[in-house]
């Protein structure tokens, strides 16, 4: 495939060189980039380095080079144009007001895949304009920003290559014990004479906590990166809602990266990697920034931890080869204009008018079965697993075993608890310990599929945020408490909830559920029966990963003043069909509830295969 990247101004944080060069290292592609003028930063530093064709200087000094350009236009097969406005007219001065010659791109465009990215701006200033033009030519509308869809409804985001490849951005040895150095590549707008991010990191510094900023700006990229080389922490910006190349800079170089993330940027990040979220710490404003640094500070091993988690995360999942494999997959499946001359107007399945005319009912219409079938193969990614049982037929199968102890709280058949008041101080997590959780699953948890995944032990539903957040789509709860599967089809009624015990999962097809996630269960199943059934019925259902959350002591045993000591390692070896993935020791702290006692709470990741 042939394509041609345009920046008839200039390449904003240099998205399109990067891009290009990635390109060009994939077999059979090739990706010509062509630049109005060079991209500076305010200090008049230059930002590119690998440009094929300046559309103002080498076309005002070598008339010959027209011919050069109008040849890669002909024989692209796709055109990216970016940040360009097509109702911009040049006057006599041509091009960009240089002199040189004047390219009507329009005259390129029919037969061809041809796409329209915005970097901010021309959205912003008036949106719907530039879409009428793209829709006119059947152009596809495309944003470096995953929530342009907001003010831009229909355009499609996509992920910017970073440069990954170049040799710059690799992770240095650093010390994690001393004062920890932030710094923030935007300018986020002022609060009290500084940056917000600056503020934070002097408040937190005042308070005794070792934190240090650094301001970049007026550098150059390698500059600024190799002055970032030493640093712990990047603030992206609280002002977009999402982070950008400081913030992927950033994971790159093993920094913990924080940001404020909308919704609809984290869900669109989620999907495009669905199977390893992207570890950013989401902050909603100063004050949970201030926290993250105080946390960070307190416990300088988690804070060594995200960093490498950081790191790890860009080489597994966002290589330059990776993103422009997306990027070929993406052009592979654009729309061709329309031929010149015909009059034709192609309109992009993605957008839609007000007022739609006879022509575009007609693209509606298709679009609309486009859509069903999206929908279809979302479903089909759950349905590929076996159908659930009937919910009457296996809970009338189940029955509490008498005498089985149960949790404190419930009568011998786990339907009413004796105290109401004080379950329900237990039902749900308090704001740390769900803070804790988000923090594990943002930036440790990883799963192979995300359709169908089983809430062991569910109660009244505290697991389904955190499922819903790590991408799962339909959620199973299971828990032996008529009260609690009561309360849980309250607050999630559109979820599936069997009222059985986990060894009941036997009766369940194989390989049902693609993840389980388990927490504080096993600490209270006394009987070596009843736990080997309970481990043997989540193999039979379970087809990749097993997280279970456990209450600890220091010498890694399981210890709860309601059951034995059982030690992990016994518990492990349990599992006949999974195998020890991970180990997350001493995640966070609880205390029992009569504050007599303070517990650690680890995760095990348990995966199929041995």
């Amino acid at each position: 495939m042939k394509i041609c990247s345009i920046s008839p101004w200039y390449d904003p944080a240099c998205a399109s060189e990067l891009r290009a060069s990635a390109i060009n290292k994939l077999p059979g592609q090739e990706c010509r980039n062509m630049i109005g003028d060079i991209t500076r930063f305010p200090a008049g530093q230059q930002f590119n380095e690998e440009v094929d064709i300046w559309l103002t200087r080498d076309l005002r000094d070598n008339p010959k080079k027209l011919d050069e350009v109008n040849e890669i236009l002909y024989q692209a097969d796709v055109l990216h144009f970016n940040q360009y406005d097509w109702n911009v007219t040049w006057d006599s001065m041509g091009l960009y007001g240089t002199g040189a010659p004047n390219i009507n791109w329009k005259d390129f465009i029919y037969g061809k895949k041809v796409v329209w990215h915005g970097h901010g701006g021309p959205w912003l200033l008036d949106p719907e304009k530039q879409l009428k033009v793209c829709r006119e030519i059947g152009a596809v509308a495309v944003t470096c920003s995953p929530i342009d869809e907001k003010v831009a409804p229909g355009v499609q985001w996509m992920p910017n290559v970073v440069g990954m490849d170049r040799g710059l951005l690799i992770p240095m040895e650093r010390d994690w014990s001393g004062t920890l150095i932030g710094g923030m590549a935007s300018h986020a707008g002022d609060y009290k004479g500084k940056v917000p991010a600056e503020y934070v990191f002097e408040y937190v510094g005042k308070a005794g906590y070792p934190v240090k900023f650094e301001f970049i700006s007026k550098l150059s990229r390698k500059e600024g990166v190799l002055k970032r080389k030493n640093h712990h922490i990047t603030v992206d910006n609280w002002i977009q809602g999402f982070f950008g190349l400081a913030g992927l800079e950033g994971l790159a170089l093993g920094h913990i990266v924080i940001a404020r993330m909308d919704p609809m940027a984290r869900d669109k990040w989620d999907t495009m990697f669905k199977y390893d979220p992207v570890p950013i710490i989401d902050v909603k404003g100063m004050d949970e920034c201030g926290r993250v640094l105080r946390d960070m500070c307190n416990d300088r091993g988690l804070a060594k931890r995200i960093g490498d988690r950081s790191a790890q995360w860009m080489t597994n999942n966002y290589t330059d080869k990776q993103i422009a494999e997306k990027w070929i997959k993406f052009y592979e499946g654009l729309p061709t204009t329309s031929k010149a001359g015909s009059g034709q107007k192609v309109f992009v399945s993605n957008f839609r008018e007000s007022s739609p005319s006879p022509e575009h009912k007609v693209q509606e219409k298709e679009a609309d079965k486009e859509a069903e079938m999206v929908q279809e193969v979302e479903v089909v990614e759950i349905s590929n697993l076996p159908l659930l049982p009937d919910k009457k037929v296996i809970e009338k199968k189940y029955t509490l075993p008498e005498g089985d102890p149960v949790w404190q709280g419930f009568d011998s058949s786990g339907n009413i608890p004796r105290t109401l008041d004080s379950l329900m101080g237990n039902a749900d997590y308090n704001s740390f310990e769900l803070e804790k959780l988000q923090e594990l699953f943002s930036t440790q948890l990883t799963f192979k599929e995300r359709g169908r995944v089983l809430d062991g032990g569910c109660g009244i539903g505290r697991n389904v945020s955190l499922l819903e957040k790590a991408g799962f789509r339909e959620i199973v709860g299971v828990d032996f408490s008529k009260w609690m599967c009561a309360q849980f089809k309250k607050n999630y009624p559109k979820y599936p909830i069997y009222n059985i015990g986990l060894e009941a999962l036997t009766n369940f097809p194989p390989q049902c559920f693609d993840a389980a996630f388990i927490m504080y269960v096993f600490i209270h199943i006394v009987n070596d029966n009843k736990l080997n059934q309970v481990i043997k019925a989540l193999e039979h259902s379970v087809k990749n990963e097993i997280v279970i959350g456990q209450v600890m002591d220091p010498e890694l045993k399981v210890s709860t003043n309601m059951c034995k000591i059982r030690e992990v390692y016994d518990l492990i070896k349990r599992f006949d069909k999974f195998s020890l993935k991970h180990f997350y020791k001493d995640c966070y702290s609880i205390k029992s509830s009569d504050g007599s006692a303070t517990w650690k709470v680890s995760f095990l990741v348990m995966e199929r295969g041995k």
